[in-house]
């Protein structure tokens, strides 16, 4: 049976130096389906993460994106049609829009780098960022001006699925505001976030951590 063109995961188990962080017997993300993580720092959200990007390999269990079975041979084409906004961003010292550059200077982003462009404006002026904090050096960023930039990064790649770690942490409450409305006025990828202060809209499918889902 040929798998979802979403997410799938079967039996998988992840564990660190003998303890368990997470267990799934089966998980299933159909396309568009808007997911918010919740639960405790240490519950196992990051992690979830990292085995979807193929950073972390379960000891056991299957997992599917895009239709294709996770493994050494396929992590570079999932990579390419999934976004992926980890917790903490490194410290770039070029600014925002040099970032942007080199992104869109990788093979996968050429061919659609204008439509990228065009949309990481659009999502920084959603998100509020302006043209003379782009032009600063990243590092240089508050803490909430980095997240709200790195979201723009992410979403500006127009990727099937858009992972999101945390990517309100440092933001006050009218900004996470913005940035959940935000999401959920994507129409078409499949978006899964994580946060401590989860959307009031109905569109998210909330997923408990610690993740034991059958």
């Amino acid at each position: 049976m040929q798998p979802p063109s979403g997410i799938l995961l079967k039996d998988v188990r992840l564990a660190f130096k003998g303890q368990p962080v997470l267990q799934i017997s089966h998980l299933c993300i159909p396309p568009g389906e808007k997911v918010f993580l919740s639960g405790p720092s240490g519950s196992g959200k990051s992690s979830f993460f990292r085995l979807l990007m193929g950073f972390l390999l379960p000891q056991e269990g299957e997992i599917h994106l895009h239709s294709q079975r996770l493994c050494p041979q396929t992590v570079h084409s999932i990579r390419q049609q999934t976004a992926y906004l980890p917790q903490r961003l490194p410290a770039f010292r070029a600014s925002a829009y040099a970032v942007l550059g080199e992104l869109l200077g990788f093979k996968a982003n050429q061919p659609e780098a204008p439509q990228h462009k065009a949309a990481f404006d659009h999502y920084c002026q959603q998100l509020n960022i302006s043209a003379s904090q782009l032009e600063q050096p990243f590092f240089k960023l508050s803490g909430g001006e980095q997240q709200r930039a790195g979201i723009a990064l992410a979403l500006s790649l127009q990727r099937s699925i858009i992972l999101l770690d945390e990517p309100t942490a440092a933001l006050d409450a009218i900004n996470r505001e913005k940035v959940a409305a935000l999401l959920e006025s994507l129409s078409g990828p499949t978006v899964i976030w994580s946060a401590h202060h989860p959307p009031v809209s109905t569109q998210w499918r909330t997923l408990a951590f610690p993740l034991s889902k059958r």
